[in-house]
């Protein structure tokens, strides 16, 4: 299966939520020496029982590290939700962030998406790593820094969810602070009107989300100031590698 089959089993041309998802992590789906990628051992996927199901007019955000997102959102689809991957970090062998991890749980899992029966207009289950911004801390020189972050556009928005019959929307995460990214896209599907609650998939069941009004939220400059520090790649996605002290500087590419 090459990466543009893989990514449109992932997102057919006829789901609604397609146009949301992100190619970055299929590229390269064929290792360099053209031998078929081995699945990595999967990622256990979340407690889902919990979330209600899919004709409850809800959309779920699943913020769970890469494999265990994949594996989720699986399991999410076996319930009937329309899995999107949204993972936007280039893969490297010397990255922050290990995306081939997240690949090969993409091409693991195909089979299973592949035999399930889908509706074009399944409510989405929209699919992000944990761990994408990697600590946070910038890297050292020589590095590939593939860290990412989700910014309001790379999700629809809240009039759009309500006008596809999306009422709710439940965060799958573990317990501690919202992740300062998702902090405005929530918000703005809060002031949208959609009800949000959070389900630690430890301590079920999900509980009421009051999102706070975040720093610099609906600033012109919010992008450039929350991508300020990542990479992003001329392909898409971030990713580039970090000039050591020798060479000359740059971000190298635009947003894709």
């Amino acid at each position: 299966m090459t990466p543009q089959e893989l990514f449109r089993l992932w997102a057919p041309d006829e789901a609604l939520w397609s146009r949301w998802a992100k190619p970055v992590a299929f590229l390269g789906t064929i290792d360099d020496d053209g031998v078929p990628a081995r699945p990595a051992p999967e990622g256990a996927p979340a407690e889902v029982v919990a979330v209600p199901g899919p004709d409850a007019g809800i959309a779920v955000v699943v913020n769970l590290p890469g494999a265990a997102s994949v594996a989720t959102g699986v399991a999410l689809a076996q319930r009937g939700f329309r899995p999107v991957p949204l993972f936007n970090g280039v893969a490297d062998p010397n990255g922050c962030i290990d995306v081939q991890v997240v690949r090969r749980a993409l091409q693991a899992h195909a089979p299973t998406i592949a035999a399930l029966p889908l509706l074009p207009a399944a409510p989405p289950a929209f699919l992000l790593d944990k761990f994408r911004l990697a600590g946070g801390g910038p890297p050292p020189p020589g590095m590939f820094d593939n860290r990412w972050l989700v910014l309001p556009q790379d999700l629809p928005s809240g009039a759009f969810l309500a006008g596809n019959g999306i009422r709710r929307a439940v965060l799958l995460d573990g317990p501690g602070w919202l992740d300062d990214d998702l902090g405005h896209v929530l918000r703005r599907w809060q002031e949208a009107g959609l009800r949000l609650e959070r389900l630690d998939p430890a301590s079920p069941p999900p509980v009421p989300l009051d999102v706070p009004r975040p720093s610099r939220f609906r600033s012109l400059w919010y992008r450039a100031a929350a991508a300020l520090g990542l990479r992003p790649n001329s392909a898409g996605g971030f990713g580039a590698s970090v000039p050591r002290p020798s060479q000359s500087g740059g971000w190298g590419g635009g947003f894709g």
